[in-house]
């Protein structure tokens, strides 16, 4: 936390606070930036075929990018995405069949 802190110039109250609201969006707004913006969120959460098609980061403050594989890592963070939400990382009942990435993916 401390090198985000020190790359925002925010506290960590306003961090977390950015956070909490990031979460919520991501919930309330599936994605929607003009939902985001209209109703103050701090940020959006993206999924992957909104972001990766984007040449530019989203006008959204904060933004989180949903990855499923390296090209995705790496596109979301030359944006400068927040954090990235990394999945499936074991098989999920949500999406049966869909390829994992396995714990071994994290080293």
């Amino acid at each position: 936390m401390p090198s985000i802190q020190k790359h925002t110039g925010l506290s960590i109250a306003a961090l977390e606070s950015a956070v909490n609201s990031l979460a919520l969006a991501a919930q309330s707004t599936e994605s929607n930036l003009e939902l985001a913006r209209a109703t103050g969120a701090d940020g959006v959460h993206l999924q992957t075929r909104q972001f990766m098609k984007s040449s530019a980061p989203p006008a959204a403050g904060l933004w989180a990018a949903s990855c499923h594989n390296r090209e995705e890592r790496v596109k979301a963070a030359s944006p400068g995405a927040g954090f990235a939400v990394l999945s499936p990382v074991l098989p999920t009942k949500s999406h049966p069949g869909a390829p994992t990435l396995g714990w071994d993916k994290f080293r």
